[in-house]
């Protein structure tokens, strides 16, 4: 066989895998249902419509609105981009193997999900840009946006503070006097841990000043207090745990293969991410 010949048989083949592709991919499309067609037409709409501020009202009521902010740089989109490809590369190695029936043992589906369990948590902190720990300490200092740490940042006593808890409920910023005194404590507990670590309290404190200075009323709290703030800084590390039920219960009532979908993409649902270190 000569070289052109050669040529020949490898674009013929090529050409044969193409269309054996393609009518795979129209096979799959044609199993979609006119309502599965409906809602992905709509969805794609809406991101449009979202993505252009067509109505504010997609952004929420004039009571609570979210705000429309374009991001400032392009290079402020590199970290989502690389993460998400990655997340989505061993998703889908991911989902791969919990199809495959043979050649798959339960300890490789199990160490892929513990790989997706740490990486859903690297997805969410590539959206808040370079510094994340800036946002994060915001969030929980912030009376408006939390208002926890404000609350067991003034806890001297845990038992006359549990005792009084229902006439103080009123007078707590608007967040904490819906929830029951668990949280609030969480910081102090967290405090008079630092309080017995000096060395770590200082190093904590002193590093998130750094992001509230020109705050005078934070600025006079102890180091120990401040350094507290990390108990709320680090409760979305744990999203990662969600996948956990999630692919236990999609399992068991649809099967393994959903539930890998399931689990795959569940993290990068908008809202998932929207609300993922508040």
């Amino acid at each position: 066989m000569n070289k052109s010949q050669d040529s020949t048989l490898k674009s013929q083949v090529s050409k044969a895998k193409s269309s054996l592709l393609c009518i795979r991919a129209c096979r799959h499309f044609s199993k979609v249902t006119r309502i599965e067609w409906a809602i992905i037409l709509t969805t794609l709409l809406f991101l449009v419509a979202l993505s252009i501020n067509l109505s504010p009202y997609l952004r929420g009521p004039d009571e609570w609105r979210w705000p429309y902010a374009i991001p400032g740089t392009l290079g402020s989109l590199a970290s989502p981009v690389l993460t998400l490809s990655s997340y989505l590369v061993l998703a889908f190695t991911w989902v791969n193997q919990v199809t495959r029936r043979e050649g798959v043992s339960t300890r490789q589906r199990r160490v892929l999900l513990f790989a997706l369990v740490l990486t859903v948590p690297l997805v969410q902190v590539s959206l808040l840009g370079i510094d994340i720990f800036r946002p994060l300490f915001y969030r929980t200092v912030s009376t408006s946006a939390s208002g926890v740490f404000s609350v067991g940042s003034t806890i001297e006593d845990a038992g006359d503070f549990l005792r009084r808890y229902p006439v103080l409920m009123p007078t707590l910023p608007i967040h904490p006097q819906r929830y029951p005194p668990g949280l609030p404590l969480l910081f102090y507990l967290a405090r008079r841990i630092l309080e017995k670590a000096p060395a770590l309290a200082d190093a904590l404190g002193f590093r998130l000043r750094l992001y509230q200075c020109h705050d005078m009323s934070l600025m006079r709290l102890s180091n120990a207090t401040i350094g507290s703030a990390v108990v709320q800084m680090a409760l979305p590390l744990m999203s990662g745990l969600t996948l956990l039920p999630l692919y236990g219960l999609a399992r068991r009532v649809y099967g393994p293969r959903t539930a890998a979908w399931t689990v795959a993409f569940y993290p990068i649902v908008p809202s998932f991410a929207l609300w993922w270190g508040c």
